[in-house]
């Protein structure tokens, strides 16, 4: 499973980590960058909450670019506030959670999210039941992972936060579909490795680092899910390793805004990553912070994808 999730901003020794649930405040930006992201809006003085009168073209009222918050009037040839349906979501944004939205892509069209229809793809786990083998999706429902023998009918999820899988015995378990702690899992390593890192010599699973890559290539961020983080990573010259305050610094202009996940800004004055010092919180990630309360609905995305909408 694919869920890429993240948390505060958090200082680990020397160490850095990011949070999707919140980012800098709209006013720490001057207006070039200001006018870059979704979220803000200059207002002729400053940098401001997104408000769609301040939106003075089609292009960048419509749709994605304003966050999915506003819709261009040809009438009156203004940007008015819109609350959007599936339906009039392209099918690249349709099944995004980032824009808020509870859809899904079937028959060539954006509709309400359903477990009964959903196609195996869209099926949430979080939310629906699913048996792997057959890829079929359900509405929730009860589950006795203990009655299943084989791996095939053993993974499946209930719809309800929980999930059938094979321990290290080869015995059908119940798991916490997302534990926020890695060491649930140290009795199922295959589960373990999709979001934890299984350390074979103590047989136990553990939370991801950034000495889990050992190319460089690799090295940029790690995911650290059960803990809802996101570590920057930096290669040493011979391992790689979490980032310290002095490395973000040096990141480039799109490093900053994407590694950072938007807690640090770019300096146009003098060319550097910049820890922001007003933060303000993320209603776009507000579906992450919902699901660790108890609301199910999160969906399996990606937060690269999330990121890069913020500078087509």
């Amino acid at each position: 499973m694919r869920i890429f999730i993240i948390v505060g901003l958090i200082a680990l020794s020397n160490c850095v980590s990011f949070s999707l649930t919140q980012r800098c405040a709209c006013s720490e930006y001057k207006q070039t960058l200001c006018e870059a992201y979704p979220y803000c809006a200059w207002s002729g003085t400053a940098c401001v909450d997104m408000d769609c009168t301040y939106l003075k073209s089609a292009d960048t009222c419509t749709g994605p670019k304003s966050g999915y918050q506003c819709s261009w009037n040809a009438s009156s040839s203004k940007c008015e506030t819109h609350t959007y349906t599936c339906s009039e979501v392209t099918e690249d944004d349709c099944s995004q959670k980032i824009f808020g939205f509870n859809c899904m892509w079937v028959n060539d069209k954006c509709q309400d999210f359903s477990c009964s229809t959903a196609t195996s793809a869209a099926c949430d786990p979080f939310n629906c039941a699913m048996l792997d083998s057959s890829s079929t999706c359900s509405e929730p429902k009860s589950v006795d992972c203990s009655s299943f023998s084989t791996q095939a009918t053993c993974n499946q999820s209930d719809g309800n936060g929980n999930m059938c899988y094979m321990n290290n015995d080869s015995v059908c378990t119940q798991y916490d579909i997302y534990s926020q702690n890695c060491g649930d899992y140290s009795s199922t390593k295959e589960y373990c490795q999709q979001m934890c890192t299984f350390v074979d010599s103590s047989k136990t699973c553990q939370a991801k680092s950034c000495a889990d890559f050992t190319n460089q290539d690799d090295c940029i961020l790690q995911l650290d899910l059960t803990a809802l983080k996101v570590i920057p990573c930096t290669w040493s010259g011979t391992a790689c390793q979490e980032s310290t305050a002095a490395d973000v610094e040096k990141l480039d202009i799109i490093s900053c805004m994407v590694v950072t996940m938007l807690n640090y800004k770019w300096s146009l004055d003098d060319g550097k990553c910049t820890a922001c010092t007003s933060f303000t919180t993320n209603p776009q990630f507000q579906y992450l912070q919902d699901y660790m309360n108890g609301s199910y609905g999160i969906q399996i995305g990606a937060i690269i994808v999330g990121l890069s909408l913020i500078f087509n």
